[in-house]
């Protein structure tokens, strides 16, 4: 039996050493849409993105949701479309295991709804579409599902929520068609340029015949993959590509709508990854002088230590001179001053740096031992007076003890039990007295200076 990831792997065998751009869709009904109205008042992106916060914050009943899962483009004026996915998705997570076992071997360009999916490949095909008044009627006839989408200006204007399949194909249709009907009779939609059907099911000729008995002036168009001028598909396979699959290849290829970019849900941790392949030229300089600031560092200290061992030998030689010379012995306490104020300067160094590992120590324990822990996130760390507190969440009450003893001296203050999408989560708070044993552990690391060798005489 052949896995999905081992058939991935199959196939990226064939492109050899070419790197892949790849872009997938998630199917009709695994994303919610709906459309937010925001005060007029508020005019930045920034404040705008709180707002959309806050009100998703009171629909998903949690203090703030996973950006990762919700995107927004403003479409008309100061209404928002918002759509949200699952935090979980499955296909994403075989590319990434396939990524361990063959490294960039592809570049994830687009993560988009299938209804973008087929806006991207619409808008691509029809030019035009933006400067013609009115708007179009999308329709996608799902294997499980169907749903309407009202486009206009190449961004969704509404989509309504999936409808379930039913068994016999005319009956099908007149349910969407009667739900297109009600759609429309609630006036929203003014003006209807056209109708797009996306046919996932087989029926073409039905599905056409269904709307143009009724809309017998309104354009009906089924929308098929070797439409359009920039795609190369194999002779005898068009038909079986989906139009979706079309529209995320042109997203694939860097042609990427408004809406695209908008609902592009790749989430960041992979963007990050790829990122670092695509960096220009100024990035490449910010890298590499990053990377040059220890070899920096390292050599003035190592410069001044090979400066304070130099006034030390030499301070030694003076005094073994100063009975012959009383010249040499003001020589001497010369190059004593020095000595002694360097090891002043190193001395502040010393105090300046005491503790300065503390959160560094904190977070080396906490990435040393949470992985261990399943199912358990440290949301927040405050540190005041010498305590430490650490607040988080997990799925099993028995890992908050974990958490607890990874440090030297802890215990759990405070447990509270929520429900989140219908599964008990645990939010904890953990007082940590003691991070470590010693708190000498929080100090950096500085080498002893070596005690200056004294001669016999005396000037």
């Amino acid at each position: 039996m052949v896995t999905v990831v081992t058939a991935l792997d199959n196939i990226f065998r064939e492109f050899g050493d070419k790197k892949v751009n790849l872009a997938f869709v998630m199917p009709t009904g695994s994303t919610s849409w709906f459309t937010l109205s925001i005060p007029e008042d508020i005019k930045s992106q920034k404040l705008k993105a709180r707002y959309i916060e806050d009100r998703l914050s009171k629909v998903y009943n949690q203090q703030l949701p996973d950006p990762e899962t919700y995107k927004w483009v403003q479409t008309t004026g100061n209404r928002v479309l918002i759509g949200s996915c699952p935090d979980h998705i499955l296909l994403l997570e075989m590319l990434e295991r396939l990524n361990l076992a063959r490294p960039q071997t592809y570049f994830l360009r687009a993560c988009v709804p299938e209804e973008v999916a087929l806006m991207q490949y619409v808008s691509e095909a029809d030019s035009t579409a933006d400067e013609q008044e009115g708007s179009s009627i999308l329709i996608e006839f799902g294997k499980t599902a169907a749903r309407i989408v009202v486009i206009k200006g190449g961004l969704i204007q509404s989509a309504m929520p999936v409808i379930p399949r039913v068994s016999h194909i005319p009956a099908y249709a007149n349910k969407v068609f009667s739900r297109m009907l009600m759609e429309l009779e609630k006036g929203d939609v003014k003006f209807i340029r056209q109708i797009l059907i996306n046919d996932g099911v087989g029926a073409e000729d039905h599905l056409v015949s269904v709307f143009e008995s009724t809309f017998m002036e309104l354009p009906c168009r089924i929308l098929k993959a070797g439409q359009h001028e920039l795609l190369e598909i194999a002779e005898g396979v068009t038909a079986s590509v989906p139009v979706a699959a079309a529209g995320a290849a042109l997203a694939a290829s860097g042609k990427q709508d408004k809406l695209t970019e908008a609902m592009n849900f790749i989430p960041k941790r992979v963007s990050d990854r790829q990122k670092v392949f695509k960096l220009q030229w100024h990035g490449v300089v910010l890298l590499v002088c990053i990377a040059l600031v220890p070899v920096v560092v390292n050599s003035f200290y190592q410069q001044a230590q090979q400066q304070l061992e130099d006034a030390r030998q030499e301070a030694a030689l003076l005094r073994m001179q100063i009975v012959e010379s009383s010249g040499i012995a003001d020589s001497v306490r010369e190059l004593d001053s020095r000595n002694a104020q360097l090891a002043g300067q190193l001395s502040q160094m010393e105090t300046l740096g005491e503790g300065t590992r503390m959160w560094t120590t904190t977070l080396d324990i906490l990435h040393a031992g949470l992985p261990d822990i399943l199912s358990t996130w440290v949301t927040s760390m405050q540190y005041s007076n010498g305590v430490l507190v650490l607040e988080g969440t997990t799925m099993l009450r028995q890992n908050i003890p974990l958490v607890a003893n990874l440090f030297y001296e802890a215990g759990v203050q405070q447990v509270t039990g929520i429900e989140i999408r219908e599964r008990p989560f645990y939010n904890f708070r953990i007082v940590v007295h003691k991070i470590t044993a010693d708190p000498a552990d929080f100090n950096p690391v500085v080498p002893p200076l070596a005690p200056i060798a004294q001669s016999g005489g005396q000037p």
